[in-house]
């Protein structure tokens, strides 16, 4: 214990006369950093599956990561503006019946889309979207062509092939990939699942978000909602259910991995420190900087960890009094446009829309700055006209409900990932005692990363007994 307390003085800069000796210590079997879907999961099924003492670290007040849930006071209704439906793969129905979540068919609300001019708000009338059924054929199409790849994509990326094996399809720009196969009219659907797929991003990114279980849904109508439709009723019981090995509001301080073990200093909103032990670490959050700082990352963890890609992502919900019910805008780029996109998608619920702002730009938008180019956007739309409130009133604004999404994502080159990066990711499972899962590692629906987490458990217990 006096060596660990001596790293601990050491990361926290104090000098060694004046030892920082943790308010409390614990000791478990696996710490779990980040209660989101996949820390959530593993630590229901650690604790009760397999007999294993957990502690979840999580910084927020809540478990569930990207599940947001505005409950609206005007309506009584409860509005997902985070994840909104789950795709009928792996554990997942097995995980809602659990927990006594009633499920149904997923919910979907018609919406009429709007194409604007994203620099200016005015309405784009040449935007010809292509008939139902040559949507559905195109995507037809696209099943049949990414169901060969799947089992290098799900649950997620262990048997990926190197090198020259790598599926040339899998390589080449998604614009070319849509010549080759005539799917460009599927892109409707694409946009409306998962945000569409960049002209010149690579291929393989694009499927591990369209993959086969998420097409397949959609087309045989499997994807599926809780009841009542509130994704947060599943966390809420399994935070329930987990009780005090939960810790929330809490922040990693320090951490100290080995072959051996590790052991994670963590400090929560009131000060308190506790000093956790562990042979087995799951790291189940986002690898960003810092959060991979608070983790005291190695070159190995930093030369793949690096390379990815970063971006603002917030959601949201927007109450307004001149977006028409059942409309969805969609703002077109525009040479002239701001370096950030605004999605906006009809609610289901009158004078709400939910929002998505992503941006790539750097320095990355702060959450203050992504509300501002939010409401800027709407702005947009009532001095073009596009738009406009009832008569007699002032047009009016509100954003209710805002989260960070932030995260990292793929972005390596085609050289990057012939010289075997997906494999060198890869090798990071179980070094210094330390697992990971979570949307980096698995195709990011709640389901596959359910599914992805179900192979790493085995890995990281083996030999624990």
């Amino acid at each position: 214990m006096r060596g660990i307390l001596s790293s601990i003085v050491l990361a926290l800069g104090c000098a060694v006369s004046s030892a920082v000796v943790p308010d409390r210590t614990l000791t478990k079997d696996v710490i779990i950093l980040g209660g989101g879907a996949s820390g959530t999961y593993a630590a229901v099924r650690l604790r009760e599956d397999y007999n294993k003492s957990i502690v979840v670290i999580e910084s927020r007040t809540v478990l569930g990561g990207n599940v947001n849930t505005y409950n609206d006071p005007v309506t009584g209704t409860a509005i997902n503006y985070g994840v909104e439906a789950y795709i009928d793969y792996g554990p997942a129905k097995d995980f809602f019946a659990r927990f006594d979540v009633p499920t149904q068919p997923v919910v979907q609300f018609a919406t009429n889309t709007t194409y604007v001019d994203a620099a200016t708000g005015t309405l784009l009338s040449n935007i010809t979207v292509p008939p139902v059924a040559d949507q559905l054929a195109a995507l037809q199409t696209y099943l049949t062509v990414v169901e060969q790849y799947t089992p290098y994509l799900l649950p997620g990326y262990w048997d990926f092939p190197p090198g020259d094996a790598i599926p040339a399809d899998m390589l080449l720009p998604w614009a070319d990939f849509e010549a080759k196969y005539g799917v460009q009219d599927m892109y409707p659907i694409h946009d409306l699942i998962d945000g569409g797929g960049a002209p010149n991003a690579t291929t393989l990114y694009v499927m591990m978000d369209f993959n086969q279980p998420v097409v397949a849904g959609y087309l045989d109508g499997t994807m599926f909602d809780p009841r009542p439709f509130n994704n947060s009723i599943l966390y809420g019981r399994a935070q329930e259910f987990l009780g005090a090995d939960v810790h929330f509001s809490s922040q990693v301080v320090h951490t100290s991995r080995t072959d051996a073990g590790v052991s994670v200093l963590v400090r929560d909103d009131a000060g308190t420190t506790t000093l956790i032990t562990a042979p087995r670490l799951l790291a189940s959050f986002q690898p960003t900087a810092a959060n991979l700082a608070a983790l005291a990352a190695d070159a190995a963890e930093t030369d793949v960890f690096s390379t990815f890609a970063t971006a603002a992502l917030f959601v949201g919900v927007v109450r307004t009094n001149f977006i028409p019910e059942n409309t969805s805008v969609s703002f077109v780029p525009a040479t002239d446009a701001p370096p950030y996109s605004v999605v906006v998608d009809w609610s289901g619920t009158s004078g709400l829309s939910e929002i998505i702002f992503v941006s790539a730009a750097q320095p990355l938008y702060t959450e203050a700055q992504a509300k501002q180019a939010v409401v800027d956007a709407f702005t947009t739309l009532l001095t073009a006209g596009t738009f406009a409130p009832p008569a007699g009133a002032e047009a009016s604004i509100e954003i209710v409900a805002f989260a960070e999404h932030a995260g990292v994502g793929f972005d390596q080159s085609v050289e990057m990932l012939e010289q075997g990066f997906i494999q060198q990711m890869y090798a990071l499972q179980g070094r210094r005692s330390t697992w990971w899962t979570g949307a980096l590692w698995c195709p990011g629906y709640s389901s596959n990363v359910w599914a992805f987490t179900d192979t790493v458990l085995p890995k990281l217990l083996e030999g624990l007994h």
